[in-house]
């Protein structure tokens, strides 16, 4: 059947069967703190991917990342994963004592490894979490550091530059600033500089250059806005989240263009 999650991925589903099968072995047919421990981990590694991710799938990868804990595993990573996973748990249900727990583990996982990037970026994550659920511009300042120190640690990690943009453009659209957003574009150029999702960084390029036009009403604006998503779209032809802001930039485009024409 298709398991007790279903994927439409083939390769995910396979590849979750064996990772399942993985700790059952570990743990009924030869015990090994250490084998058992290392699947757990990759279990809550791999639920990680999921996209969309469920409550139940999630709460499942945080019991097998304690499990992983409690049978011997306490490096770097497994609490990174359980902190990653809590601040998944907190996107899909919007409790904000997710996001807490998330940063709990992640400042654990640094602690033991205190140039882990990754940690840090997801730090960072839970924080821009706190930010969108309680409008306290506080914590998307706070973000910013933490994946300031990502970058910081590795200075070619496409991802926290992304990160950075988005945090920018959200706290842009909150105080309608217009430095904020030329911040934004600034990370998406490095970005795409280091070979990052280049769909993500040419969507939030348009997005911060869409912010710009509505606060300068500017045709010239709008227009670099829409060939951004353009570029977006060819990069990922699938990526469908950019098209309704395309079409509002184009919209407005037209709007500016038909006053002109009166």
């Amino acid at each position: 059947g298709c398991f007790f999650f279903c994927q439409k991925d083939f390769i995910n589903s396979f590849v979750a069967t064996n990772t399942i099968l993985e700790i059952f072995n570990a743990k009924k047919v030869q015990f090994n703190k250490k084998s058992y421990s290392n699947a757990l981990t990759n279990f809550g590694s791999l639920v990680m991917g999921f996209e969309p991710n469920s409550e139940n799938l999630l709460r499942m990868a945080l019991s097998a990342c304690e499990a992983g804990v409690e049978h011997g595993r306490q490096d770097a990573y497994i609490y990174y994963v359980w902190g990653m996973n809590f601040y998944l748990l907190g996107e899909a249900t919007g409790d904000l004592s997710f996001f807490k727990k998330a940063i709990s583990k992640l400042q654990r996982s640094l602690k033991i490894k205190r140039n882990y990037s990754e940690a840090y970026s997801a730090w960072g994550h839970a924080l821009c979490g706190l930010a969108q659920k309680t409008r306290n511009e506080r914590y998307y300042f706070d973000a910013l550091q933490k994946y300031s120190r990502a970058v910081f640690h590795n200075r070619e990690y496409a991802a926290a530059y992304l990160n950075c943009a988005k945090c920018l453009l959200e706290l842009a659209d909150i105080r309608h600033d217009f430095k904020l957003y030329d911040r934004a574009v600034k990370y998406c150029r490095k970005s795409i500089q280091y070979k990052g999702e280049l769909h993500k960084a040419y969507f939030n390029w348009g997005s911060a250059l869409a912010g710009k036009a509505r606060l300068k009403n500017s045709k010239a604006l709008y227009e670099d806005a829409a060939d951004k998503y353009a570029k977006s779209s060819e990069c990922k032809s699938d990526y469908v989240m950019v098209y309704i802001p395309w079409v509002k930039v184009l919209l407005e485009q037209a709007k500016l263009t038909n006053k002109k024409n009166l």
